[in-house]
């Protein structure tokens, strides 16, 4: 990868795809992962940003970033947000070292998922189960790291592709376990009754994700 020093051009290009990013995490997880795709197309519009008209391309850069960790799909979990801070991360250890180790976050997404589904059905507070997925913004995907862990892709991959059709049945599976649970809370006020329906449905929520990913290390 390389870049220009000092280029007003990229910066303003760059402020452009933040914003597109920032942008993309407002949304439920099958709205983010469209608008994810669609930004990276040659058919995304002007409200993503583009480059001046005046912008003359030079191939005759000052600077060049050897220490560039690899460019993965961000599209089906949508973890844009997390992808860019785990570059920073893999980027600074590879400058540090020579030596490049991938994090996964597909692991850090997928836990992300399963902890926001639990805390819907522990909360006392009402809610809306359908809003549960994996969108993040900046600040919250940066976090994630150093609450989850990292944890290498050579360490923990998950068992099976995840793939559109994959995530599109995984959250008909998490919300119908989540909605099933409050509506169990609801029909009773009974202290003991409330914890086992609780702990049941967190039990049920783990089990589905390692049934279909494989055991979180």
């Amino acid at each position: 990868m390389v870049i220009k020093k000092n280029s007003k051009h990229l910066e303003h290009f760059g402020a452009s795809i933040l914003l597109a990013l920032s942008l993309i995490f407002g949304t439920s997880v099958s709205q983010a992962q469209e608008s994810c795709r669609y930004a990276f197309t040659k058919a995304g519009d002007e409200s993503y940003g583009s480059i001046k008209k005046s912008f003359q391309h030079n191939t005759s850069y000052t600077v060049e970033v050897e220490a560039q960790s690899p460019v993965k799909d961000q599209c089906v979990l949508a973890t844009c947000h997390l992808q860019g801070w785990a570059s920073t991360l893999e980027s600074d250890q590879l400058k540090r070292s020579g030596k490049l180790i991938e994090i996964s976050t597909d692991h850090q997404a997928l836990v992300h998922w399963l902890r926001e589904a639990s805390r819907a059905i522990e909360s006392e507070k009402e809610i809306n189960p359908i809003k549960i997925g994996l969108e993040a913004d900046s600040q919250y995907s940066r976090s994630l790291s150093a609450d989850i862990g990292i944890v290498p892709t050579s360490a923990w991959q998950p068992k099976i592709p995840l793939e559109s059709g994959w995530l599109t049945r995984m959250e008909r599976y998490v919300l119908n376990i989540v909605l099933r649970s409050r509506v169990a809370l609801q029909a009773t006020a009974d202290p003991r009754k409330r914890k086992e329906i609780r702990s049941q449905a967190v039990g049920s929520l783990l089990k589905t994700f390692e049934d279909q990913v494989g055991a979180f290390p």
